[in-house]
């Protein structure tokens, strides 16, 4: 039901609830779109409720998504409520069910993500507290699955999540299979703690992979790097990452000696 002004307001879906997104595996209104009905909908005989679908659940949301008829806290709730439902069916993965609905999810949660993007803080499409919601999802026991859509969609926060978490930072089995999907940050600090997670551990491909990242990536990282691959006798790895930073620093000063050409002969 749409209320008068066609936008479904906070109050409507979420009772203007003071503890809404502080955690966000807490329940909400937008919690149970994703679940199955356990209610009675009437006072006398059997429940005449339809069994539960997570493909119709989110095709009806989807629809009213797409037109921007939630206000941004709905709009963020139900893409908190989308990555909650995901990431509980990934977890469990009872049969091919629960696979193929956590996936739904996901898409869903991708879709809502772009469209705020594209839309540009336009009302009705959510706001900032999706990236907070993002963050904050980041917890121990977070499927594998969640954590490759926020590295490929949200890199800067899964590496400042990474750069703030020790038991991230362990999780190599995990960590090395995103390195190709991850975007430099543009926090220096936040891709040297990638950098010297994966000389750690010895991932040297992983480390490759983010080579590109070298104007992403100060002096004190690589060096940090260097010295805890040393320590944990990966020679080889060392030894690349010396030839790696020595190459950064020439191509650096390369650029600094043509600007500062450039400059002298400007004024000249």
């Amino acid at each position: 039901m749409l209320p008068p002004d066609t936008t479904f307001t906070r109050s409507a879906l979420t009772k203007a609830s003071t503890y809404l997104f502080l955690n966000p595996l807490d329940p909400t209104p937008s919690t149970y779109i994703f679940r199955p009905y356990t209610g009675y909908e009437q006072l006398l005989g059997s429940s005449y409720s339809y069994p539960f679908s997570m493909y119709e659940a989110a095709r009806a949301t989807h629809a009213i998504v797409e037109r921007g008829l939630f206000d941004n806290t709905v709009f963020d709730d139900i893409f908190r409520a989308y990555l909650v439902a995901g990431a509980r069916k990934f977890r469990d993965r009872r049969d091919l069910t629960e696979l193929h609905d956590a996936q739904i999810c996901l898409d869903e949660a991708t879709y809502m993500l772009t469209l705020h993007r594209v839309k540009n803080g336009e009302n009705g499409y959510g706001d900032n507290r999706l990236y907070d919601i993002l963050e904050n999802i980041i917890v121990p026991g977070t499927p594998a699955e969640i954590l490759s859509f926020i590295a490929k969609d949200a890199s800067d926060i899964f590496l400042k999540k990474l750069s703030e978490s020790k038991w991230l930072q362990e999780k190599i089995d995990v960590i090395a299979p995103l390195a190709s999907s991850l975007s430099p940050s543009e926090c220096p600090e936040h891709n040297g703690v990638l950098l010297c997670v994966l000389a750690k551990y010895n991932r040297l491909n992983e480390i490759k992979m983010i080579e590109s990242w070298q104007g992403f990536i100060d002096d004190d990282s690589y060096e940090r790097a260097i010295e805890i691959a040393s320590e944990s006798e990966h020679i080889e790895l060392a030894t690349y990452l010396v030839s790696l930073m020595q190459k950064v620093q020439s191509e650096e000063a390369s650029v600094d000696m043509s600007t500062s050409t450039f400059l002298e002969d400007l004024m000249l």
